[in-house]
């Protein structure tokens, strides 16, 4: 799965059914396919386990949400 809109990793992914401990990374997490991302090979059978601004790619949304505008500086020639 390429997951590099939430993880920048510039390489596919492998997923698995295996458990992972509770307290991993994010970008260690193989068992869980987030929303967001493409599939690039292969077939799964899922469970939602977050929608919305549950998911992580929701949690970046609301920090962007957040963020202070920015005023662009533009100068005429």
């Amino acid at each position: 799965m390429d997951e590099s809109t939430l993880t920048d990793e510039s390489l596919p992914v492998e997923k698995t059914n295996e458990t992972m401990p509770e307290n991993i990374l994010l970008a260690d997490r193989r068992n869980i396919a987030f929303a967001s991302i493409l599939v690039t090979y292969g077939q799964a059978t899922v469970i939602a386990i977050a929608t919305g601004n549950r998911t992580e790619i929701g949690k970046v949304s609301e920090l962007l949400a957040e963020a202070p505008d920015l005023q662009t500086l533009i100068i005429i020639v």
